[in-house]
């Protein structure tokens, strides 16, 4: 028989303290006293925590089929009301689960895979097209996934990707020079070889601004590429690297907000970045850090709305400087940094919890 109250949130890609999983959801949930149970990757830095089911942690292809089968056998043994999946590649154990077990199954959309053009987008694409039609419930990251649901019948609630304060803020670090930090995941679609342009212009001009990159770079080959370039051209003297080979908190990712005093999101126009609101765009609002960010219409109607972020063309050579030194000289930083004072508390994580309460309550009253 099934735990009535019990959710066990189900990830094989996800790091285990992924912001969006563990810090917001599954808390949550347990705040709200439902018995949370999360399975992921067992990693040395995961927090100890009583209701963690670990699956192996090899990169190989046999390794992720492993996980799969481990995390069966853990949903198997807990017998959870709902099963909370946040990869699309769990899908097929999902419903097996489902058939299995007599669980209910939620599937977390963490992104547009409709945007992927390479063959596993497709076979993802064909996944979720399927899940649709027997799921109980998808939770959608980002408003824009709706248009993925247009025409279905497939229950749907957008939970979007708000910030969670720290439980407390780094003092003010601030000591002369302009900071521009980029925090997440690395990689060239996600603005590295524009960010590393952007470090040889603020060298090549003799300025004294630092950028700052606070996340992991999980491709080796784009790693190893950008690390000869940082090296060949001496840019170690302007660009700050945080994590880049291995997971970032929390925690120290909020210490880095301290003393920056731009955000960048100078992505390349992937379906993905061009058609969703960047979880990162809500934390440069809350640590209020006004944005440079590549100009895709949906970020500059955003970016307009709040008054806080200046559009950029990064294939532009030298354009991202000349846009930034413009800002300082017409006085626009301060009036954006403002600008995210007044709108910062419409992107709080607590206008989510609601919603994500609410589902559960919804989903385990029906028989």
């Amino acid at each position: 028989m099934v735990a009535k109250q019990r959710a066990a949130h189900v990830t094989t890609v996800h790091h285990p303290q992924d912001p969006r999983i563990y810090r917001k959801e599954i808390a949550t949930l347990r705040a709200a006293s439902f018995e949370t149970w999360l399975i992921a990757r067992d990693t040395p830095r995961r927090d100890l925590d009583p209701f963690f089911l670990g699956l192996s942690d090899g990169r190989g292809l046999w390794d992720r089929l492993r996980r799969h089968v481990q995390s069966f056998r853990h949903i198997r043994a807990l017998r959870p009301r709902v099963v909370h999946i946040h990869d699309p590649e769990l899908i097929p154990l999902a419903y097996l689960a489902r058939a299995m077990v007599g669980c209910k199954v939620i599937y977390d959309m963490h992104e547009d895979y409709a945007g992927r053009r390479q063959l596993g987008g497709r076979l993802l694409r064909l996944l979720e097209r399927w899940c649709f039609r027997w799921v109980d419930h998808v939770i959608l990251a980002e408003t824009s996934y709706e248009s993925i649901l247009r025409g279905r019948s497939t229950p749907s609630t957008p939970v979007l990707n708000y910030v969670l304060p720290p439980s407390r803020l780094a003092p003010d670090q601030k000591r002369g020079g302009l900071t521009l930090i980029y925090t997440g995941t690395i990689s060239k679609s996600r603005g590295l070889t524009h960010m590393l342009d952007l470090a040889a212009d603020i060298k090549r001009a003799g300025l004294d601004w630092r950028i700052r990159i606070v996340g992991v770079s999980q491709i080796p080959a784009e790693r190893a590429r950008a690390e000869q370039r940082i090296a060949r051209e001496g840019l170690d003297s302007v660009l700050d690297r945080v994590g880049w080979g291995s997971y970032v908190p929390w925690s120290e990712i909020v210490e880095q907000y301290a003393d920056a005093d731009l955000g960048l999101a100078l992505f390349e126009p992937q379906p993905n970045h061009v058609g969703s609101i960047l979880s990162k765009f809500y934390e440069y609002i809350y640590f209020g850090k006004p944005v440079i960010h590549s100009d895709f219409p949906l970020w500059r109607a955003f970016f307009e709305t709040n008054g806080c972020g200046t559009a950029v063309d990064p294939t532009v050579p030298g354009g991202v400087l000349k846009t930034i030194e413009g800002l300082i000289e017409g006085h626009r930083l301060e009036e954006m940094e403002n600008a995210t004072q007044a709108v910062r508390e419409e992107y709080m994580w607590s206008n989510m919890e609601p919603r994500l309460v609410g589902l559960y309550a919804d989903l385990l009253a029906e028989p």
